[in-house]
């Protein structure tokens, strides 16, 4: 079972670096025409994204684990953006 941590505080280019992220998987979701979106401060392709590329990823630091496996429907991984998840 993965369980997360606390995370008490967001440098400003932590932020950066996620929303940056963020918008490289929709801008490669809009070229490849593949749904995706935000839901329960995550983020998560609708089919399987390309090769070497996560389904579903934390845009907050609020996410949690059981949310974020909910959003892999087949296979895939989670990118976790903020360390916040006890991966034990």
């Amino acid at each position: 079972m993965i369980t997360s941590v606390t995370v008490t505080s967001i440098s400003p280019a932590l932020r950066a670096a996620v929303d940056a992220s963020l918008a490289w998987y929709d801008a490669l979701c809009a070229l490849h025409q593949m749904p995706c979106g935000i839901r329960d401060d995550g983020w998560c392709a609708y089919t399987p994204p390309p090769p070497l590329h996560s389904t579903a990823k934390t845009v907050e630091p609020t996410a949690r684990p059981d949310r974020a496996l909910v959003a892999i429907v087949d296979a895939g991984s989670i990118a976790d953006s903020f360390g916040s998840f006890d991966l034990r």
